[in-house]
């Protein structure tokens, strides 16, 4: 720019004429290029401004999964906590009832052997065997074999659920499983009567020993 006004100045008046028309022309360019500038820099100040938040974002989903695992393992407490408290209180209940039918069971076989006869439901026998299917007949009759064994499906299920919490229980659990499994043992034994008396005596004694121990 200097260099065009030195040129002007020292010239002829064509070359001044010239001079000036170039002159003109720079200040021209110049005045675009200054005000393209100005608009550069306010599209660029306008713009959004992205700010980097992966870092944030992954301390963020740390943070949900750490609270999430919390979330799980207090579920699963609770979980087993409520299957215990339904558990424990049916097992009992269930072996009562066993002890009870086993005792009846007991008392009818061994008169109907010892004795000259034994009465069931109203009907007298001497024969050991019919005399067993008479009272468990009296026993399906009354539904008192159906609810047991309603009983004993739902403590199968309880267990199953014991089982599926059972990871930070081990110890409690084992005694848990003791339980059922002796349960199990003892249901089969009065629900299905065989061999002879002193057997099955035996059988359900020990049964019985067993899963009283197990409550302790």
């Amino acid at each position: 720019m200097k260099r065009i006004i030195s040129w002007i100045k020292s010239g002829s008046p064509k070359e001044i004429k010239i001079g000036v028309t170039v002159l003109i022309v720079a200040v021209m360019a110049f005045g675009i290029a200054g005000i393209t500038e100005v608009v550069n820099r306010h599209e660029y100040a306008s713009e959004p401004q992205v700010v980097d938040n992966s870092m944030s974002d992954s301390e963020d989903m740390s943070n949900e999964d750490d609270e999430s695992e919390e979330s799980t393992d207090e579920d699963d407490e609770d979980s087993y906590q409520d299957t215990l408290n339904e558990f424990q209180p049916l097992a009992y209940e269930i072996a009562d009832e066993l002890e009870t039918m086993n005792n009846k069971t007991t008392k009818v076989w061994n008169s109907a052997i010892y004795d000259d006869y034994v009465t069931v439901n109203g009907a007298t026998y001497t024969d050991f065997n019919k005399a067993l299917e008479a009272l468990f007949e009296q026993w399906t009759e009354s539904g008192r074999l159906t609810k047991l064994q309603d009983k004993k499906e739902k403590l199968d299920n309880l267990f199953d659920d014991l089982a599926q919490n059972a990871s930070d229980y081990s110890s409690d659990f084992e005694n848990r499983k003791q339980l059922y499994d002796d349960i199990k043992s003892y249901y089969q034994l009065v629900t299905d009567p065989n061999g002879n008396y002193q057997t099955y005596m035996d059988n359900t004694t020990e049964a019985n020993n067993k899963v009283g121990t197990d409550f302790q």
